[in-house]
């Protein structure tokens, strides 16, 4: 019996310059804006960012500003979280198992921190990144407008684009989204692991 492999969904679709501006636009812009672990153990200078305003209210001109979440690395948040966790005197192993954890709720969007996006080099995503979702930045749309329909790199397919909606809400409940094939769990944390052994050695 020969098992077919699973085609994967693709969670973003290109968008022309000329239509308007949705939730789950990401974009790239340098707005000067450094983040910071929830530790301080490390900061970055971010410039990819997603739109989460509703998406018929920028359609339907209901809005005056227009709000925006950064896009980080998912190492960054993996490793804030290890360090902040040694810190408090966890054993490595332990650590690693629960960045583990961490992992397989993020890649089923049960986090209410953090939002997955999945690398898609086609975009020029060229790494496993998370939304922020804690951290808003508003902006008068009509300063911004032109920006982000310049700089987008793509925008989130549905449903994943109403699942950022959902999240951004702080709702308990999500839209059905078809789940990551089952190895990609396991592959995505010994991705992150590689990094971790650098300063969690066994």
């Amino acid at each position: 019996m020969i098992l077919k492999k699973k085609k994967m969904i693709e969670r973003y679709q290109k968008v022309n310059k000329e239509e308007y501006i949705q939730q789950g636009d990401i974009f790239l812009a340098d707005l000067k804006y450094e983040i910071k672990s929830e530790d301080g153990f490390s900061k970055i200078n971010n410039n990819l960012w997603i739109v989460t305003s509703n998406s018929c209210d920028i359609k339907q001109n209901k809005l005056k500003y227009i709000s925006i979440s950064p896009i980080v690395p998912l190492y960054f948040v993996t490793e804030s979280v290890a360090q902040d966790k040694k810190k408090k005197g966890l054993k490595n192993n332990d650590i690693k198992d629960d960045i583990k954890k961490l992992i397989g709720n993020l890649i089923k969007y049960n986090n209410k921190k953090f939002f997955y996006l999945p690398k898609n080099k086609s975009f020029y995503l060229e790494q496993e990144s998370v939304v922020m979702l804690e951290i808003i930045l508003t902006f008068r749309i009509d300063e911004v407008e032109n920006i982000i329909k310049e700089k987008r790199l793509c925008s989130l397919s549905s449903p994943d684009r109403e699942n950022l909606g959902w999240a951004i809400g702080n709702l308990y409940n999500r839209v059905a989204v078809e789940d990551y094939h089952k190895d990609h769990h396991e592959n995505l944390f010994n991705e992150i692991k590689n990094r971790l052994d650098a300063f969690l050695p066994n």
